[in-house]
């Protein structure tokens, strides 16, 4: 195994995760499937297999030398965590069952303003409230992302922009 992951077969007791060997009959098929640990993608088989992906299909012909090769994901995450604020923008009081949806925009740039910038929608998906997190997937690692917000009440105003903040994808 190169990179962190393991490669299973079940019907050959085959559990790896790392340098491992293991003695099959001669003329043997047998099928690997390889699991990449948290923060690793599979890349690739060291032989040609007879399946794609994950999965690798080899007659036991021989001795075999196998590597699994993982590679470190180029994609991380970054958590926002906000809280909810109490008044709406023509002063009046806010309570939180009266939030609609939070907007969170998130750009790369430093311009002035957000347009056309990426978003995620906040919404009350179980029936507890908008929650005041969330967490933005599919970002390339090393980046540095500027993100603001406004709040969207049950009556349809809409706040001014908040402060912006940065985050960088680790």
């Amino acid at each position: 195994i190169t990179g962190s992951g393991s490669v299973q077969n079940i019907a050959n007791n085959i559990n790896c995760n790392a340098n491992c060997s293991s003695s099959i009959l001669e003329d043997t098929i047998v099928s690997l499937m390889a699991t990449a640990a948290s923060g690793y993608d599979f890349s690739h088989w060291s032989v040609s297999c007879n399946n794609s992906d994950a999965e690798c299909a080899v007659t036991m012909s021989s001795n075999i030398n196998i590597t699994a090769v993982f590679v470190e994901q180029a994609t991380g995450s970054i958590t926002v965590n906000w809280t909810a604020p109490t008044e709406r923008e023509d002063g009046e009081a806010l309570a939180a069952n009266e939030i609609a949806k939070y907007v969170v925009y998130y750009r790369e740039s430093t311009s002035p303003n957000y347009e056309g910038a990426a978003f995620v929608d906040v919404t009350d998906e179980d029936g507890n409230g908008v929650p005041t997190s969330e967490s933005i997937s599919d970002l390339e690692k090393g980046k540095t992302y500027y993100i603001a917000a406004v709040t969207i009440d049950s009556n349809g105003l809409t706040s001014q922009l908040s402060n912006e903040i940065q985050r960088t994808v680790q």
